[in-house]
């Protein structure tokens, strides 16, 4: 009875659902002194399981040891063994005792013969201990021995273990002098010519590894492998389809070859839930290449799947990339409507991260209508949910919320730099280079709010050091057009107005996949080219740019385009045209006014690209 309990409360604890959990607890701890052996071995089990929950290892430690003196007068199977051995092991690990957790882990391994997903588990477990340790040869024992037990079993019938074994090797080969050996080994690995599926996780395993080490070309060139090994085998595709769709996209950009790779997924996909995760990712994809409207059927399309399937997880994560989109296009009450259908999905799956970031995104959506201080709430309550359910607050909350501050005036200067330093300090002790540049962006947007361009500009700079990452270096090259233009407009040195239009030329090449970022770029150029009197070239711009954005469908950028032909047409009939660079107080606001609406289109850029992250980008 009591071991039924345990897998129960198991159970609700993964949907998140301690209060139940712990009510069940309570309730069996009246009866503990009737408990026989056996009974009282699974009750420690459960309450150890409630204690591992709230992150309380010591005292998850002291139930798995009273299990363990309790299991030598009971009788065990070997799986059950194994998954006590196993259990001590992870909380050792939990506890940093590295050393003390590997005996347990080969313990536990030991006593597996035919379940390959638990071996597969606790071999993953023994390499990061060996990692921890620093203890090469025996890493590359256990990585050898791994990959032959994958490749002498039916890697089909073991799809998502596989999987999870060559992700975590792969995160492994992030540090040196791990990735070198993890690429040697999976090299030298011979894999039979027959096992497609497992040439295609060993391709993806590699294109992971080249993540790493930023080589755009290498990355491709795995990925195209990988998928072409599994595209006789739909389902495996879809799966490492969308795998391979993140690491494109993140931090390479390659938007447009990751969305004809979504394309082709959902033309195989047949399950509903296949097609929810796929219609999903391609919404998410759609919202970055500007193609709203596409995105917005695709999610449709996915909420009215799911209403059959009731994956609340995936609806929330719909409602929150709708919330966005509409976010984008000013639809504030649509926005508002799915974020807080989010809200509720989340809430009810008891998913504090998801809640965290929603509220964000609401913070985000009142930033973009100018309620500076409702966002600020927005981000105040993002930031307790996280602080009241973990020790976690995502960088990324913590900076957009300085930077909102920093838009109200300086009375939050304290408040500002005490959120960027708590940011400072989480980045720097992950040494993700994402977030580090994410970080000198956000101080370069705080200098630009505060009006000090040049500062602007050095932090910027700062972020061009980490431009591996799509997402950061065009949000640099954006800060840094804005910095120049501002700089132009105090000093009306066209010297900054040559450097605007480089940066520019620097975030096309940076962007080729995005039809929206290239037509919004030439449309920036087209207003440094007229105010450099170049107005033929001017002219030529925004003529392209508005036949691209009738055909991209991009309505924003279509009345942006023909706003400038008419600000063209006045530069081009002034009456004092050969005076212009002398100008009068009105010919002085026209030149400011256009060079203002320049930075505006690039504020607009800097939210289309990546300013609010999806709640589930938690790498």
């Amino acid at each position: 009875m009591i071991k039924e309990h345990f897998f129960e409360v198991r159970e609700l604890l993964s949907k998140n659902r301690i209060e139940e959990a712990e009510k069940i607890q309570k309730k069996l701890l009246i009866s503990t002194a009737e408990f026989s052996k056996e009974e009282k071995y699974w009750f420690n089990l459960l309450s150890s399981e409630i204690r591992k929950y709230y992150r309380d290892y010591q005292s998850s430690k002291e139930y798995l040891e009273n299990a363990l003196q309790l299991a030598q007068g009971i009788e065990l199977n070997d799986t059950q063994k194994s998954s006590l051995y196993g259990k001590i092991a992870s909380n050792q690990y939990k506890l940093k005792n590295y050393s003390r957790a590997l005996p347990w882990y080969q313990k536990a391994l030991s006593l597996l013969s035919d379940d390959l997903g638990r071996r597969n588990y606790y071999r993953r477990m023994l390499l990061y201990c060996f990692y921890k340790l620093q203890r090469e040869n025996e890493f590359l024992k256990v990585l050898k021995e791994g990959l032959n037990d994958i490749l002498r079993n039916s890697f089909e019938n073991n799809w998502n273990s596989n999987m999870d074994f060559f992700w975590d090797i792969a995160q492994l080969a992030k540090h040196k002098p791990w990735g070198e050996l993890v690429r040697k080994t999976l090299i030298t690995t011979q894999v039979p010519t027959s096992n497609e599926l497992a040439h295609g996780a060993m391709e993806y395993a590699m294109a992971r590894i080249a993540r790493y080490s930023f080589d755009r070309t290498l990355v491709i060139n795995h990925i195209q492998r990988s998928l072409q090994f599994c595209r006789p085998f739909p389902g495996y595709f879809i799966s490492l389809g969308l795998l391979c769709v993140w690491i494109l996209q993140n931090p390479f950009g390659e938007y447009q070859r990751a969305k004809n790779i979504l394309i082709e997924c959902l033309s195989l996909a047949q399950k509903p839930s296949q097609r929810i995760a796929v219609l999903n990712n391609l919404g998410s994809n759609l919202r970055f290449i500007g193609e709203y409207k596409l995105a917005i059927k695709y999610l449709t399309e996915s909420l009215k799947i799911n209403k059959s399937v009731g994956n609340s997880d995936q609806a929330a994560y719909a409602h929150n990339t709708l919330g966005m989109i509409h976010t984008l296009i000013g639809n504030k009450e649509e926005a508002t409507a799915h974020y807080k259908s989010s809200l509720e999905l989340s809430k009810e799956n008891n998913d504090f991260y998801g809640l965290g970031f929603t509220y964000g995104a609401l913070g985000w959506l009142e930033i973009n209508q100018g309620n500076l201080n409702q966002a600020v709430e927005w981000y105040k309550k993002s930031v307790s949910t996280f602080e009241n359910n973990s020790n976690y607050i995502p960088a990324i909350i913590l900076l957009a919320y300085a930077e909102v501050l920093s838009r109200i005036g300086n009375d939050s200067k304290n408040q500002i730099e005490e959120l960027v330093t708590r940011a400072q300090k989480k980045i720097w002790k992950s040494q993700k280079r994402l977030d580090k540049g994410r970080y000198y962006n956000t101080l370069g947007n705080i200098a630009l709010n505060h009006k000090k361009p040049k500062k602007a500009f050095e932090e910027f700079s700062m972020a061009l050091d980490f431009s591996e990452s799509f997402e950061v270096e065009s949000q640099a090259l954006l800060g840094i057009t804005k910095s120049v233009l501002e700089l132009f407009i105090l000093s009306n040195d066209s010297e900054y107005l040559q450097k605007a239009g480089l940066y520019l030329s620097d975030l096309k090449s940076a962007a080729m996949s995005s039809a929206l970022i290239l037509g919004e770029v030439d449309l920036i150029l087209g207003i440094i080219d007229m105010h450099k009197l170049r107005f033929e070239g001017a002219s030529q711009k925004f003529a392209d740019v508005l036949k691209h954005a009738r055909e991209f469908h991009f309505v924003s950028m279509e009345e942006k385009a023909q706003k400038q032909i008419e600000t063209l047409q006045i530069f081009q009939t002034h009456d004092q045209l050969q005076e212009f660079v002398k100008s009068s107080t009105k010919d002085e606001e026209l030149k400011s006014n256009s060079i203002r609406e320049a930075i505006k289109y690039l504020n607009d850029l800097t939210k289309m690209l990546g300013t609010q992250t999806d709640i589930k980008d938690k790498d």
